[in-house]
């Protein structure tokens, strides 16, 4: 499994240092404060790229955390910390072995492993879905329309939070079949009378 993980991670890291590229060296990208494309410098600042995970935008505390970012330099910049990041956190898990107590909590097998992805999916389509709402930056007014329109804005949003959702309860139904799997306990919930008709999947 950690290999898996590795894998995507590192695919995920080269496709933000894509962006990156193009941004700063490639022609670069629109910047709808100036409404033209440019070169864009990135904020590198530890501090300030990773205080908007927190909520914590230059203008203070926010509830929309990272689609809060007002500005290109501060968008590429943590395009660049998420590139290292996956890159490195990638190749850690290509080399490394899990360790004991992953090995105890964590569950091992197929199901789970869909479990966990379709939960890493729930988290991004949640995530674009504020970021549509919210953010004239990153997703600029004159291809996507104004915030609080009825306009292709709105209906990406919907989706995005639609697919979200739609991930989130597979990610449940999927991490409780792997639970109730291992455990080989079934409690008769929903879940349950859902899959009434599916073979459980029993790890070896």
């Amino acid at each position: 499994m950690t290999t898996i993980l590795g894998i995507h991670l590192v695919l995920l890291g080269v496709g933000a240092s894509l962006l990156v590229v193009k941004a700063t060296t490639l022609g670069g990208i629109y910047d709808p404060l100036i409404e033209q494309v440019r070169l864009v410098q990135p904020n590198l600042d530890p501090a300030r790229i990773l205080g908007y995970l927190f909520g914590f935008s230059p203008n203070g505390w926010t509830i929309t955390g990272m689609a809060s970012v007002d500005n290109l330099e501060d968008v590429i910049g943590g395009h660049v910390w998420v590139s290292l990041l996956c890159i490195g956190g990638g190749l850690f898990h290509i080399i490394s072995k899990p360790t004991g107590w992953a090995k105890q909590i964590l569950i091992w097998s197929g199901e789970a492993y869909l479990s966990y992805s379709l939960g890493a999916l729930a988290i991004a389509g949640f995530s674009v879905a504020v970021f549509v709402s919210t953010n004239e930056i990153v997703y600029p007014s004159v291809f996507y329309g104004p915030i609080g329109s009825n306009s292709v804005r709105a209906a990406l949003a919907s989706v995005h939070a639609g697919l979200g959702f739609l991930a989130l309860v597979g990610h449940l139904w999927h991490a409780y079949r792997a639970r109730a799997a291992t455990r080989k306990v079934f409690y008769g919930t929903f879940f349950d009378f859902m899959a009434k008709n599916v073979a459980p999947i029993r790890p070896a």
